[in-house]
């Protein structure tokens, strides 16, 4: 085996395990971003929401189905025994939410757009650090003839991690062709990507069911969500490699 081919082996199995290592890395920023998803959503609610109806469900052949929607002013007012909620396991109620007024329903849309920008921080921050300092490294060990120059290395160290995302997005798509059969699907795609949870509920609201109600439209917009880590990586490495931010040398 030529001395070459060694090296170009020892770049894919290299990069392979930081890609491996990046998606630890986005698995952890996932579950921050759902510490501070919730926290930031039990503020919000606590702060700017009010009950403003209440439904009632029944489980038809495994489904629930919507059978009543009242005001909640109604719904306080009414006797309990005229109420359908009984011990019945067929029927569930549900609180719905809402702003307690015009002021509270635009403090809410900026407590999303700030939860949502606070979770990419996390994630781009701590996946982003991590790759800047590979291509910093790499630059060196190039300097030294240690390593080959592989500019993409970032972008493909991206792509790995970014793997398991794309596979459920492939399941998405595939159940919008009808080509898949999981009705669960949607709900699985956002627990695996709690860092873009507020921006899939905007896209995928939760009653978007089944699968095949996802529009094209939908499906290209998650698309773009599954571009941000490889997108970070990829610049990261180069700002790392080409030493645009210079580490501070400690002091002796």
């Amino acid at each position: 085996m030529s001395l070459q081919k060694q090296s170009y082996e020892k770049e894919r199995a290299s990069t392979l395990g930081m890609g491996l290592k990046m998606f630890g890395y986005s698995v952890l920023a996932g579950i921050m971003a759902l510490f501070l998803y919730f926290s930031m959503t039990m503020i919000a609610n606590g702060a700017f929401q009010k009950p403003v109806a209440y439904r009632v469900y029944e489980v038809v052949d495994g489904k629930q189905v919507l059978v009543q929607e009242m005001t909640w002013e109604e719904f306080t007012a009414m006797d309990p025994s005229e109420q359908i909620i009984t011990d019945d396991s067929r029927f569930s109620g549900e609180t719905v939410m809402g702003p307690k007024n015009s002021v509270c329903a635009v403090l809410m849309v900026a407590m999303q757009v700030l939860t949502q920008a606070l979770m990419l921080f996390v994630l781009i921050g701590l996946v982003g650090y991590y790759v800047w300092a590979e291509g910093d490294r790499d630059r060196n060990l190039v300097k030294h003839h240690q390593r080959l120059e592989t500019p993409l290395r970032g972008l493909w160290i991206g792509v790995i991690a970014a793997v398991p995302s794309l596979v459920l997005y492939v399941c998405l798509v595939l159940g919008k062709l009808n080509l898949f059969a999981a009705d669960s699907v949607q709900g699985v795609y956002r627990l695996l990507n709690p860092p873009f949870v507020p921006l899939i509920l905007q896209i995928m609201p939760t009653d978007t069911y089944p699968a095949t109600a996802i529009s094209f439209g939908q499906l290209f917009l998650l698309f773009l969500l599954q571009l941000v880590i490889p997108v970070t990586c990829a610049v990261a490495y180069q700002l790392g490699y080409h030493r645009v931010f210079k580490k501070k040398k400690k002091k002796a």
